[in-house]
């Protein structure tokens, strides 16, 4: 399934980013358009390592204009400022635009910080990055159209989806691998992390729904994290959600299935219970 289709069942599916807005916000925010430079460059974290083939046909970098000839070089020099006002200038850049097409353009800048963060992986643990990365299957979409869920005590379904990084399959295990990019990878840290953005909700959700769809084919679902830094020195962690996380985002799944459910059946979207009232914190 592409990813445009798949986001066409946004609205008619349950999905982790459904239910993370509605724990952390309300119903409402899901009407909002969530936008930012972080969320495009982990958009690109995502394709450069999981599907580097495709990275070029996606992506392109920005060139260095800068003067061509000596005279102009002598000229200008690196004021860009003055030379922006060229018609040597607005060539160079009206050339280099003709060629983007649909791909999104990334700074010569951006485009190291994604070579560091891939070669750091790759070399902090080459045996894991060969087994959980390479040889996996990236982007895969997970839908089961009846997933069962307890909502005040009675057995619901309802349709449910997942957008998966990466699934691997060795023997009788399924790896659910989470790419983050991240300001740190230290323990403390992402665990930090992990519940202020709902890592845990997402990893409870993958499981239970990827457990459900292939329940006749593989014995244990596990999910791990490879959180990668984007910054210098861009170091790299792999975490696996325990035991004690995944009981944490269960139960919050518990306290907002329901509102999802009526959500995407047609219910009201709520904001919050407190708007119009004092409440003590």
């Amino acid at each position: 399934m592409s990813e445009a289709v798949y986001r066409k069942l946004d609205e008619t599916h349950v999905h982790a980013s459904m239910l993370k807005t509605i724990y952390s916000s309300s119903s409402k925010h899901l009407k909002v358009e969530k936008s930012s430079d972080s969320m495009s460059f982990g958009t690109a974290v995502h394709m450069f390592i999981l599907e580097p083939d495709k990275f070029d046909s996606h992506y392109i970098v920005c060139p260095d204009f800068k003067p061509l000839s000596d005279e102009m070089k002598e000229k200008y020099g690196s004021d860009i400022t003055h030379y922006s006002k060229t018609a040597e200038f607005k060539k160079q850049k009206a050339d280099f635009e003709a060629t983007i097409g649909t791909r999104t353009v990334l700074s010569q800048v951006d485009m190291e910080r994604l070579r560091q963060m891939r070669k750091s992986t790759k070399e902090s643990n080459s045996e894991l990055y060969k087994r959980l990365i390479e040889a996996g299957r990236a982007e895969v979409s997970v839908v089961v159209d009846e997933m069962p869920y307890m909502v005040n005590g009675k057995l619901v379904k309802a349709p449910s989806k997942a957008r998966i990084d990466n699934l691997v399959v060795e023997v009788d295990t399924m790896y659910i691998v989470d790419v983050k990019s991240c300001q740190s990878a230290k323990k403390h840290s992402f665990k930090y992390d992990s519940k202020k953005y709902g890592y845990d909700i997402q990893g409870a959700f993958y499981v239970d729904l990827v457990n459900e769809k292939f329940k006749n084919m593989v014995s244990q679902v596990r999910f791990l994290f490879l959180a990668i830094e984007t910054q210098a020195p861009y170091l790299c962690s792999w975490f696996e959600m325990g035991e004690e996380m995944y009981n944490e985002g269960k139960a919050k799944i518990g306290s907002v299935i329901g509102e999802a459910i009526d959500v995407i059946n047609g219910g009201e979207v709520k904001g919050y219970s407190s708007s119009y009232q004092i409440e003590v914190l």
